[in-house]
């Protein structure tokens, strides 16, 4: 028998709070709102990864750490893309872009991590699927 959509909900709910994930309900005006879209776009993150990286960012520029410095701030780029990155690299293996969404990389990230490592001229497209160029 199908799900309902609140059982959905409610199972989607609880593995984000298995995973440690902490929801956060709040508005925001209209053009913070576009902000965030614009800077996610921009880096070809999820709106969720560029608040998680503004956020470190601007942590570890105003609080200082246990020595009283400042702690070094983190590149906006979030490690997703470059953790992705050597990992293609390290491994040798480019999987299919379904695979990555399966392992739990969104849909919209993982098209645009392929667009930046065909840029980079570390993938090319072969009619449907993409293969390493080294």
């Amino acid at each position: 028998m199908a799900m309902t959509s609140a059982e959905r909900q409610k199972r989607y709910r609880q593995k984000a709070r298995d995973s440690g994930d902490s929801r956060i309900n709040t508005a925001v005006s209209a053009g913070a709102r576009a902000c965030l879209k614009r800077i996610a776009k921009h880096k070809g993150l999820s709106e969720r990864e560029a608040l998680e990286a503004i956020l470190e960012n601007v942590e570890a520029r105003l609080i200082p750490n246990s020595n009283g410095s400042l702690q070094k701030a983190k590149p906006a780029t979030a490690d997703g893309y470059s953790n992705f990155r050597q990992q293609v690299i390290s491994t040798g293996i480019l999987k299919t872009q379904r695979a990555y969404i399966r392992n739990g990389y969104r849909d919209r990230q993982v098209r645009a991590y392929f667009k930046q490592l065909e840029a980079e001229g570390l993938i090319k497209k072969k009619g449907q699927s993409f293969i390493l160029t080294n």
